[in-house]
């Protein structure tokens, strides 16, 4: 709530909000802040009524998922320039696939050749994009392109090896 009203307020005193006819530049950053104050107006009064019922208790955290997804975007953010689109977008399937309680090689390799294939239809063929399609040679990588791919790539490797031994122990 906190959130969408500063977002609301701020909006409505920094830009021009228009009319009915023209809507000015104000306008949606508003009415976004106050449907995010709806609706955690609503959740939160939903979570104060009634008793805590102990089959919806929240488990313990994972904190895996939350680097995978979050470095994910990162690392497309950082590596695409390097990498190139397609490469850097099956790197990001294959890293965020990791963060699934079911992960699967073939379904991840699937989903990164399928959203490679979609990328590029609707991004270069649909729209007329210009983007890097293939990886740059690394002699022109930046800095922060390299340190980043390999960082993600090694924490990769680790969280993948966490997650095969905690599976076979779990089995």
């Amino acid at each position: 709530m906190a959130f969408g009203g500063f977002f609301a307020v701020y909006s409505y005193i920094k830009y021009d909000m228009g009319d009915l006819m023209r809507l000015g530049p104000g306008f949606f950053p508003l009415a976004l802040g106050l449907l995010l104050v709806v609706i955690g107006a609503i959740v939160g009064l939903q979570g104060l009524r009634g008793e805590a019922n102990p089959e919806t208790r929240i488990g313990k955290f994972d904190w895996d998922i939350l680097i995978l997804i979050i470095g994910s975007v990162l690392f497309f953010a950082f590596a695409l320039k390097a990498l190139g689109l397609m490469l850097t977008i099956v790197c990001v399937c294959l890293l965020s696939s990791l963060a699934s309680h079911d992960f699967s090689f073939r379904a991840a390799i699937a989903i990164a050749i399928f959203m490679a294939i979609f990328s590029w239809l609707v991004f270069i063929e649909g729209l007329g994009m210009v983007l890097q399609m293939w990886p740059s040679p690394p002699s022109e990588w930046s800095f922060v392109a390299i340190a980043f791919i390999v960082c993600a790539l090694i924490l990769a490797a680790f969280l993948l090896i966490r997650r095969t031994r905690n599976e076979s122990v779990n089995l």
